[in-house]
């Protein structure tokens, strides 16, 4: 066979370098004996030849040995022949019933057909594992996993298998895939886990790693409860933690403000008492069995208790109660006993004048009628809407019921009024109305079927037919109705603030 032309050779290059030595001036003495440039070059191309002729008869068995696991991967027999066809085509032959090998350093290589290679009539084996590392980390949570590599410290080693097992499958499992292993928790504790490497001469190389399985961790929480509380009042607020079986070293709870809002802990629960008026931001805290730190925050705002109105107003005083503005789709009766004197978008707050000749005495707003206990009573200062009453047969009762329905209809203001109604001649006998300077419509108190008409100072008249005055509506207020303290009322005046 014809060798390949591997380009200057090295007993040429030494030549080369010999000749510029000695137009350098180098001695030939210098040059030759076995110590000499020429001897030492001779020895360095021996061994360096030597030494890729063992690399060359290792590579063969490495080669074969891996054809053989593809074959064993495959169900079928190795074959030395097939293996020397697709791999040393064209460089090998036949002597005496084994397969020589030209190698490129030019020395004896031969396999038998059991795979087993000889250089220079010497049995080469396989570059075997001797040592292995495994790294990765050495710890793991229930129901999570990690994955560790093993490292063979030989270069160019090859083997037959390799194998993870783990001393306790109860506390953690493990997935297998060649060189990687993945860990995953199962139960509190520690495990071994050995991984073992199996060469093709049977020998088997093997380490331990030891890893503790600790509990899950805290990955989020949850506050929940009221985002207020009134001074001198308490709230209970609760964290709750995802996974919902995790463990943890502390959970704490703290505020950011004492002085707006101090807490009590109570493990996954605290109690947050107001102290001032502010908001407070509560924050907890856990640590979990790892060291790491999961917290979450939560507002809370204090408020300062508020008065009743009933505790603080007196009769008399001017309230900021709004009835809301006039639609123009408000519900009208007949026209024997029609309503109007208002304009859509204005104020029912407002007081209209419901007599030419007469003027109010305010512009409008809402005093205090009554107060009993926790319910307070508010009369209009004036007259907001116009009545005009037809005297016909039984006019008078109906116009009772129209009178009261309208107030109610449009008086109440639902976050604060819990009913409306008409002013009646009681309301004036109690001294609790006053004068507003303008005629205004009384349901009589002596009877359910007779209508009074106030005029100035107070004094009550009798119904006239196809007469106008104004509706004198009175609200009732709900028990308990809080107040923030005086205000400007927007008419001029100033009043008690409500707060539902």
């Amino acid at each position: 066979m014809k060798k390949k032309n591997k380009g200057i050779t090295l007993i040429a290059l030494v030549i080369t370098i010999i000749v510029l030595l000695i137009l350098a001036g180098v001695s030939i003495a210098t040059l030759g004996g076995d110590n000499g440039i020429i001897g030492r070059a001779r020895k360095a191309k021996t061994t360096t030849e030597e030494k890729q002729a063992e690399e060359e008869a290792v590579l063969l068995v490495n080669e074969y040995e891996m054809y053989k696991k593809m074959c064993e991967a495959e169900g079928k027999e190795s074959d030395v022949e097939e293996f020397l066809e697709k791999n040393y085509k064209d460089k090998y032959k036949v002597e005496d019933g084994k397969y020589k090998i030209e190698t490129e350093s030019g020395e004896n290589l031969e396999i038998d057909d059991k795979g087993n290679v000889k250089l220079n009539d010497e049995v080469v084996k396989a570059n075997s594992v001797g040592s292995i590392t495994i790294s990765g980390l050495k710890e793991v949570e229930v129901g999570s996993n990690i994955t560790l590599t093993v490292t063979i410290n030989e270069s160019n080693a090859i083997y037959k298998s390799i194998e993870w097992k783990c001393d306790n499958n109860s506390k953690a499992t493990i997935s297998q895939g060649g060189s990687n292993c993945i860990v995953t928790g199962a139960e509190e504790g520690r495990v071994v886990i050995t991984c073992s490497i199996t060469n093709y001469d049977q020998t088997q190389v093997s380490q331990e790693y030891e890893i503790e399985i600790k509990g899950k961790s805290v990955k989020s929480i949850t506050i929940t409860g009221n985002t207020s509380v009134n001074v001198d009042s308490n709230i209970t607020l609760t964290a709750t933690i995802s996974p919902s079986d995790a463990k943890y070293q502390s959970i704490e709870w703290s505020s950011n403000n004492t002085g707006i809002a101090t807490v009590t802990e109570n493990g996954t629960s605290c109690t947050v008492s107001g102290k001032t008026a502010g908001m407070a931001t509560i924050t907890c805290t856990i640590i979990n069995n790892n060291g790491t730190n999961i917290s979450n925050t939560y507002n809370v705002t204090v408020n300062a208790v508020l008065p009743t109105l009933a505790s603080k107003a007196k009769v008399g005083d001017f309230v900021n109660y709004d009835a809301g503005n006039w639609s123009s789709t408000v519900s009208l009766p007949s026209s024997a006993w029609g309503f109007g004197g208002y304009t859509a978008g204005k104020s029912k707050n407002e007081c209209i004048t419901p007599y030419s000749s007469y003027a109010n005495t305010y512009s409008g707003g809402w005093k205090v009628m009554s107060i009993s206990e926790t319910i307070v009573t508010l009369a209009h200062v004036g007259t907001p809407a116009a009545y005009y009453h037809s005297n016909t047969s039984n006019g008078a009762y109906t116009s009772v019921t129209n009178l009261n329905n309208f107030c109610s209809n449009n008086f109440v203001n639902s976050t604060y009024a819990s009913s409306a109604r008409s002013a009646t001649q009681d309301d004036i006998w109690s001294g609790k109305l006053g004068a507003t300077g303008s005629y205004y419509w009384l349901a009589s108190a002596s009877s359910a079927t007779a209508l009074a008409r106030c005029t100035n100072g107070g004094t009550l008249q009798g119904w006239d037919a196809s007469v106008r005055a104004g509706v004198r509506p009175i609200v009732v207020l709900k028990a308990g109705i809080k107040t923030s303290g005086t205000a400007s009322n927007g008419y001029g005046q100033t009043g008690w603030v409500l707060v539902n």
